[in-house]
């Protein structure tokens, strides 16, 4: 588990860091994608209303 932990936390510094990733829209799907995957492990639901298209 240390290790997954690990893992994720090296991917999650890698994705913030690239500079591919500074746009909006990408920034809004990693915030979707991660309060989904953090309340999921919580046992929490949650839905996630964004819309369609995120300008740039």
């Amino acid at each position: 588990m240390l290790v997954r932990q690990t893992a994720k936390s090296a991917d999650e510094i890698v994705w913030a860091i690239n500079p591919r990733n500074d746009t909006l829209h990408d920034v809004v799907g990693y915030i979707n994608h991660f309060a989904v995957e953090f309340l999921h492990t919580a046992d929490i639901l949650c839905r996630v209303d964004l819309p369609n298209h995120v300008s740039e």
